[in-house]
């Protein structure tokens, strides 16, 4: 048989969707009605491509085993492709993939024919990448910290400074260190109350003057939107400047210099609730009554003639 021969690398095994209904396209395709399905018959090839149908964020740990698993038992002949289904990918959750076997991960904007030509290329590939044998750490890895939310300054710091020392997926940074100085009138505890933090891994604390914001996985070219979608207000509105490190030297000596901070003269207690300024409603003119006039047909002035 092809898959004990290893003359299987033209083959290609296909969780059934990432054609969008298609059939085989050719002899070559074999089709399965689900990724299990797929990762079972995989684990009997040697160079093929195996291609995962991914629809939503909650099967990325699931894929992962099973890719991981593939990785590890058939060797770095094996071509393994996902297909993002859905646009639901976190960034973090491609590397992550990628870290544990993946050769490449399709976008879900990517058109059909585009997709074919991408595993075109792949062919005559082989896999090059370093994959730890533990999983565990790959995944306890997809998030540099586990707190969310806000933490006090020295406790903000000691968090930190226990991210970099955190198992990595890769050498890139672990995400973003941003300063925002709230407007006049707002103080950094109001301003904490403007912000909700949805992702572990995502945690921020304030200085006498400043908040700062820690996004876990994050990328440069996203601040600005992720700013917007953490804020209840616009951002220009409630703060004045931001400054952000994405280098991790210099998220670190940053770091470094809030530490050494003195404490704050009263501890950040529950932040206060912000209340924007009430804006007088505006005050309405003088209602007059209405005059009667009477129009002249012409240019002559009209002459009112008693009645008879």
């Amino acid at each position: 048989m092809a898959e004990q021969t290893g003359d299987d690398q033209w083959m290609l095994l296909a969780e059934r969707s990432v054609l969008e209904g298609a059939p085989s396209l050719s002899e070559r395709w074999f089709l399965f009605e689900d990724n299990a399905a797929l990762a079972e018959r995989a684990a009997h090839a040697r160079a093929a491509t195996v291609i995962f149908a991914l629809a939503g964020n909650d099967e990325v740990e699931v894929m992962a085993r099973q890719i991981h698993r593939l990785r590890m038992q058939r060797g770095n002949g094996l071509k393994i492709v996902i297909r993002e289904m859905n646009s639901s990918l976190r960034y973090v959750d491609q590397r992550l993939l990628q870290a544990c076997g993946a050769n490449l991960v399709v976008p879900h904007a990517a058109r059909l024919s585009n997709f074919l030509t991408l595993l075109d290329d792949l062919q005559n590939l082989s896999f090059t990448r370093h994959v730890p044998e533990d999983i565990e750490v790959l995944l306890d890895s997809r998030l540099p910290t586990h707190h969310k939310g806000y933490l006090p300054l020295p406790v903000f710091c000691s968090v930190m400074k226990d991210i970099w020392t955190h198992a990595s997926l890769a050498t890139e940074s672990r995400g973003i260190l941003i300063s925002l100085r709230p407007a006049i009138g707002i103080s950094p505890q109001q301003a904490v109350t403007l912000c909700s933090l949805r992702r572990d891994g995502d945690i921020l604390t304030v200085t006498e003057k400043h908040l700062y914001l820690f996004l876990s996985n994050c990328l440069v070219s996203d601040v600005d939107s992720v700013l917007a979608f953490l804020f209840n207000l616009p951002v220009k509105d409630v703060f004045t400047s931001q400054t952000f490190w994405s280098q991790e030297l210099d998220i670190q000596s940053e770091v470094r210099r809030l530490a050494a901070k003195p404490p704050m003269p009263q501890p950040v207690l529950p932040a206060e609730a912000y209340t924007a300024h009430k804006i007088e409603p505006l005050k309405r003119a003088p209602v007059h009554q209405p005059v009667p006039i009477t129009l002249a047909i012409s240019d002559a002035p009209a002459i009112k003639t008693p009645e008879l």
